[in-house]
């Protein structure tokens, strides 16, 4: 069935909780394995793993700010990038705030692209296609912190570490 209907035309790994320490590891163990996997059941789809960190001490902010503004007003805007300053030479790597912080300051999620086959994917589209997934989480009609994928398996990371600390 596989084989007849190979209908995977790219695809995307989110890492989230991966230090930077361990981006080696992940080169080393886990993509052969992904590889494996992929050229097995999807020859032609080329893969892209991101790794997503809020790990990070850069805060963003508005060059003036208001002080009679809202708090949200007073954040940088939903869909705000850096991409050409702070950002690790080694790796492609981007800050997006896809999210309205409405107390405090925005914490900025960092993302870093460390493994990519995809051939004509620019850095622009990979920060288009982030934060349009900020907007798919379906309990809350405002755009998340993190991709909705990211979002969702990190409470069902936490829900199933929560059923293991309860069991015998």
């Amino acid at each position: 069935m596989f084989d007849t209907y190979n209908i995977v035309f790219t695809i995307y790994l989110f890492f989230s909780g991966c230090s930077e320490g361990a981006y080696g590891s992940v080169l080393r163990y886990e993509i052969p394995i992904i590889e494996a996997m992929v050229k097995k059941y999807a020859p032609s789809a080329p893969i892209t793993v991101i790794i997503p960190s809020k790990m990070h001490s850069f805060r963003f902010f508005k060059k003036n700010i208001n002080p009679s503004d809202r708090s949200d007003d007073q954040n940088i805007r939903p869909g705000s990038v850096v991409d050409s300053v702070l950002v690790n030479n080694s790796y492609a790597e981007f800050f997006l705030n896809s999210h309205l912080a409405i107390q405090g300051t925005a914490k900025t999620p960092k993302y870093t692209i460390i493994y990519s086959t995809e051939k004509d994917a620019s850095l622009d589209m990979f920060e288009r296609w982030t934060n349009a997934l900020c907007y798919d989480f379906q309990i809350v009609t405002s755009p998340t912190s993190l991709p909705a994928p990211v979002y969702i398996a990190n409470r069902y990371a936490e829900r199933g570490r929560q059923i293991y600390n309860t069991l015998p």
